[in-house]
């Protein structure tokens, strides 16, 4: 009976030893777990001893001899844990001179000398049999016959009560205060078993006393333990918490386009930057789908079509220039990052976007300040050239027209004759891109000179079955420019608008000043208008709209408008609205 009792006891310090294990294996926790195995073993062995009628005395005095490996063995495990505390840096233990003799030279000794203490145990040296102790008021029990060399083991006790009061030293040092009291407590329980061990060994008092003992100073050292692991776990979620906010502000600080996307395409964590983006709070964009915010059911395919390759592994990593219409409605292109997360067992997305929608910008800019380059370098070359033999070929072609025996040809050189004069007009066009000009500038009259450009374009506008009109408004609109260049841009714009409407129409042209004191003349016409991507392209060398365009016209007037009047041209057209085109002088 008392021997099914005490093992039962005994599985306690096992039981919670195994609690603490599967909780956190870390290298303390592990050393406390391996103390608490040792004394599980430790009272098997006194359990063992209350088995006189289970065990005959042969065989409990074997089994006996074998059970005190765990109270020798607690010695080093002991020093290991002492040895832990100095050296895992996150103790903070502050170092003292006598801790170089901690370390793992002397624990290598320790362990050698346990075994050798339990190898002598093992022979009748250490223990040389067992008698039975009868008692009137406790049960019979089993007292061990200690040999001429157990004197060995009590040396290793004795190292024990040494390596106790060294490891309370050591507490004292401690920086982290919940580690420093689990340490005294631990200290103090293993104290309390040693001495209640040698109380009971000398018989002052009852043997089986000394396995309640142990399993009281397990309950105090479990105890100890979780109050310190609970204390850590609110520190660790506490520190979680700060990191996450932290991280929240780094992300939000960040100007790149920073989200999560999961296997459904919606997104799971998004940056303050993003939500500006779409003009949203970051609250409004988790759980949707980029569909929620784009229009264009192409571009969403696109996206997802490469998304869906991203989240199957299909490619490691993915960055491609894509689309996006911002709150404000204006297109911006976003370069874009997206890399395959796993997390938990789930595929993310993890997708970082820069704006570089002002660098494409640059990049067109230089473009077409190279293409102009080209152009000019390539009229400075060949006009000139092309123009001396353009005269006499036109000549001729005159002198042609005017022989009477040329009457059956007179359409053919009527033919010739225009194209040499579309000709001449291309020359004149490279020359006025490619030849600094000389600056005439004097004070213009808009409202004058849009007159006169009303007048010299009217027999096309009747031609072409449209109507000019030009909105007069009271006041005076001068600018400091060039008059003849300026006629020449808004005859170029006129005839566009005009020949933008094959069904005839109306050109509504307006003057008017604007709050910051420039002036806006629109011309608006009725035609067919423009898609938004051509839009972008006008003003670039020998790019046109027109099947017989040469792409110069609008090139003359940016460099008319831009270049010598430090002014600046929009187009706004919408396909099948028209167009309203506005040039704004300063």
């Amino acid at each position: 009976m008392y021997f099914i009792l005490l093992v039962l006891v005994s599985l306690i310090p096992l039981m919670l030893g195994m609690i603490i294990y599967m909780n956190e294996k870390t290298i303390l926790s592990r050393a406390i777990v391996y103390f608490l195995i040792m004394l599980f073993i430790w009272q098997i062995d006194v359990a063992l001893l209350y088995g006189t009628n289970l065990f005959s005395i042969e065989t409990a005095e074997m089994l006996f001899k074998i059970g005190r490996f765990g109270s020798i063995m607690i010695m080093p495990i002991l020093f290991y844990f002492m040895y832990l505390m100095i050296t895992v840096k996150e103790n903070g233990a502050k170092r003292k001179a006598w801790f170089r003799f901690i370390n793992i030279k002397t624990l290598y000794i320790l362990v050698l000398y346990s075994l050798l203490v339990f190898a002598i145990n093992l022979s009748s040296y250490g223990v040389s049999g067992l008698k039975v102790m009868e008692h009137d008021f406790y049960p019979n029990h089993y007292y061990p016959i200690f040999g001429s060399f157990n004197w060995t083991y009590y040396l290793n006790v004795i190292f024990i009560f040494f390596n106790i009061i060294l490891l309370i030293n050591v507490s004292k040092q401690l920086e982290n205060k919940d580690l420093k009291s689990f340490s005294i407590f631990f200290c103090t329980s293993i104290l309390f078993v040693f001495v209640n061990g040698i109380l009971s060994g000398y018989r002052v008092m009852p043997l089986f006393l000394s396995s309640f003992g142990s399993v009281l100073s397990t309950m105090i050292i479990f105890m100890a333990y979780f109050i310190m692991h609970s204390k850590r776990i609110q520190y660790m979620n506490r520190d979680l918490r700060e990191q996450k906010d932290f991280l929240h502000k780094v992300m939000d600080l960040n100007p790149s386009y920073i989200y999560v996307k999961n296997h459904e395409l919606k997104f799971v964590l998004v940056n303050k930057a993003m939500s500006t983006l779409y003009g949203k709070e970051v609250s409004e964009l988790i759980g949707k789908v980029d569909s929620d915010f784009n229009d264009q059911p192409d571009q969403i395919k696109k996206i997802r079509d490469e998304e869906l390759r991203i989240l199957a592994w299909e490619m490691e990593k993915w960055a491609e220039p894509e689309l996006a219409i911002d709150s404000s409605g204006n297109t911006r292109w976003i370069e874009v990052t997206k890399i395959p997360v796993r997390l938990e067992g789930e595929t993310y997305i993890l997708c970082i976007g820069n704006d570089v929608t002002q660098k494409k910008r640059d990049a067109e800019v230089i473009l077409k300040s190279e293409k102009m380059s080209v152009v000019g370098e390539l009229a400075a070359s060949i006009a000139h050239e092309i123009r001396n033999p353009l005269t006499s070929i036109k000549g001729f072609v005159q002198i042609l027209q005017e022989d009477e025996g040329n009457r059956s040809n007179r359409e053919h050189l009527r033919v010739m004759s225009e194209e040499i004069d579309r000709i001449n007009e291309v020359v004149g066009e490279l020359l006025l891109i490619a030849k600094p000009q000389v600056e005439n500038v004097v004070s213009v009259d808009l409202q004058s000179v849009l007159e006169d450009v009303m007048t010299l374009m009217k027999s096309s506008a009747v031609h072409h079955n449209a109507i000019l009109k030009l909105e007069k408004t009271d006041g005076l609109f001068k600018v400091n420019g060039n008059k003849n260049h300026l006629k020449q841009v808004f005859i170029n714009l006129i005839k566009n608008a005009i020949e933008s409407m094959p069904e005839g129409g109306t050109v509504h042209t307006k003057i008017d000043r604007k709050a910051d004191g420039s002036i806006c003349i629109s011309i608006a016409d009725q035609g067919i208008g423009l898609r938004k991507e051509r839009i972008e392209k006008l003003g670039e060398p020998f790019y046109t709209t027109k099947d017989k365009g040469t792409g110069l016209g609008l090139t003359v007037c940016y460099k008319i408008i831009r270049e010598e009047h430090s002014g600046e041209i929009k187009f706004d057209s919408e396909e099948g609205r028209g167009t309203t085109v506005q040039v704004i002088l300063p």
